[in-house]
């Protein structure tokens, strides 16, 4: 539900009071060059912004716009901050400008933080910015905080600028799926959402968001048994449209592989079983709780011990540190689940497909279809799975849905949808990607990369409300981003605001 003006004003009035405190310059982040933008960057990783959490962020950019006394306007969930043209570029096209303001929020187990209140910590690494042990934010904070520095210049001339600030990106598009079909005045659009410098986005995968819902009851445990705690932990994890091309491990399938291949063998049953998180995030940890006889736990012990150094060597160059931990669980009170309902979800998984499904036939190192089973947890009596599917069109993630859904369908699942990202159809014939291009190369001396990202971005989505609008999506180079290993490289952030510049001189 949008934030209700009343609340987000006062909550900018709580910001005029403290005169906006999180704009400190001697934040070591904010002294990097560009100042203008990482001023802005350092301030935002201040602002606590979850998906579907943004309510600080909103208020901050309202209290921007009066700091700037520019004209603002909420738009559902979402915040538009409009830019006149400067004087005597007024003939120039309106250029729209367009970022999230949501962060996934992940990281490490030993962490303590509460993202809902809590700044995150930065350090400089080098010729990186790094948070210590959670995510950044630079997805999409690179692009919020070059933005804010376009808005506050006074400096270079341009045309009018409509400046859009859009929620829960990372989660449901719930802002732009809300976006109003006649706010935007612009017909030209710059998505900075891309997380690698000199590639040039033209278009998108579609993704599908569902969970498969499985009826469990608890029988307490027989006499002779004992319960014990399979780990995998420290994968690298990553976000599932990219991570996926580089045989990163899933959690839940190692995890899920074990048990499946011993249950039988040591008459296990299972008590619990959770792990991952986020729908757009590999699993990089998971956990299960077992009952096994007495006299089969050390037996057991060394079978899942065998199995983890197996999977480590397998695994190890894309998921280094990796760790399998086996741990008894003293004092167990709860009980475990019914044998046949465990078996239904055990085998849904193992069959639930993960990773890249198919390639497209047409266009070279481009992914058509893949999915990735990204969540399970235990609520109310039932236990949860959780998938996302994406095709590089509609058509092919309506197909990786449909093949995913029968499989949790029939061992038992009931399958509920949370939503599709429109797939944003590539072309390279828009007449921004020219200017793009030509700026690149001017500054850089080479060329920049037409791109189509297996990610979701929310340029389909405007493509629907806004038909004739004209979009490229890039931005500087993030590594990692939706892990804790997540890193913003410094110099590519000012290349990339100065890029963004060229562009609209040029428009």
């Amino acid at each position: 539900m949008a934030q209700d003006l009343n609340d987000l004003m006062k909550d900018v009035e709580a910001l005029r009071n403290r005169n906006n405190t999180f704009l400190l310059d001697n934040d070591p982040v904010a002294q990097l060059e560009p100042r203008e933008v990482f001023r802005y960057f350092a301030a935002i990783t201040k602002v606590p912004r979850p998906s579907h959490h943004e309510d600080k962020m909103r208020a901050f950019l309202v209290h921007f716009a009066e700091q700037q006394q520019l004209s603002w306007e909420m738009d559902g969930e979402n915040v538009l901050i409009r830019k006149p043209a400067s004087q005597g570029q007024e003939h120039r096209p309106t250029l729209v400008l367009q970022a999230h303001m949501d962060m996934v929020c992940e990281k490490e187990t030993d962490v303590q933080i509460d993202f809902m209140n809590d700044p995150i910590d930065t350090y400089i690494d080098g010729e990186w910015v790094r948070a210590r042990g959670t995510t950044l934010g630079a997805d999409d904070g690179m692009g919020v905080a070059m933005m804010l520095a376009i808005l506050a210049d006074k400096q270079h001339p341009h045309g009018a600028i409509e400046a859009l600030f859009t929620a829960d990106e990372e989660q449901s598009f719930t802002g732009v799926d809300h976006l109003s079909s006649d706010l935007l005045k612009g017909r030209y659009l710059i998505n900075i959402d891309r997380e690698s410098y000199g590639l040039i986005g033209i278009g998108s995968a579609g993704a599908s968001k569902f969970y498969a819902h499985f009826d469990v009851t608890s029988s307490p445990l027989p006499d002779g048994y004992t319960t014990v705690k399979l780990s995998v932990d420290n994968l690298a994890g990553g976000h599932s449209a990219h991570g996926i091309r580089t045989n990163f491990a899933n959690a839940l399938k190692l995890l899920n592989a074990f048990i499946k291949s011993h249950i039988s063998t040591f008459s296990l049953h299972l008590c619990a079983f959770e792990g991952g998180g986020l729908l757009n995030a590999i699993p990089r940890q998971a956990y299960a709780v077992v009952a096994v006889p007495a006299t089969q736990c050390e037996a057991l012990r060394g079978a899942f011990l065998h199995y983890a150094q197996t999977m480590q060597e397998q695994h190890r160059a894309a998921n280094p540190d990796a760790t399998f931990t086996f741990t008894p669980v003293c004092g167990y009170t709860g009980g475990y689940y019914d044998d046949k309902a465990a078996m239904n979800v055990i085998r849904a998984l193992e069959e639930v497909h993960y990773g890249i499904y198919k390639w497209n036939e047409q266009i070279g190192d481009c992914i058509e279809m893949s999915n990735n089973p990204a969540c399970i947890t235990e609520e109310n009596g039932q236990i949860k799975v959780g998938c996302m599917a994406r095709g590089f069109s509609d058509e092919s993630c309506e197909e990786m849905t449909r093949l995913t859904s029968d499989i949790l369908s029939r061992h038992g699942g009931k399958v509920t949808y949370r939503g599709a990202n429109t797939a944003w159809k590539a072309d390279a014939e828009n007449p921004l990607v020219q200017i793009a291009q030509e700026q690149f190369k001017r500054l850089e001396g080479y060329d920049a990369q037409l791109y189509t990202t297996h990610g979701g971005l929310e340029c389909g989505v405007i493509m629907q409300k806004y038909p004739d609008m004209k979009i490229i999506n890039i931005g500087a180079t993030v590594l990692d981003y939706h892990t804790p290993s997540e890193a913003l490289e410094i110099s590519t952030l000012g290349r990339c605001y100065r890029w963004i510049w060229a562009i609209m001189e040029n428009l």
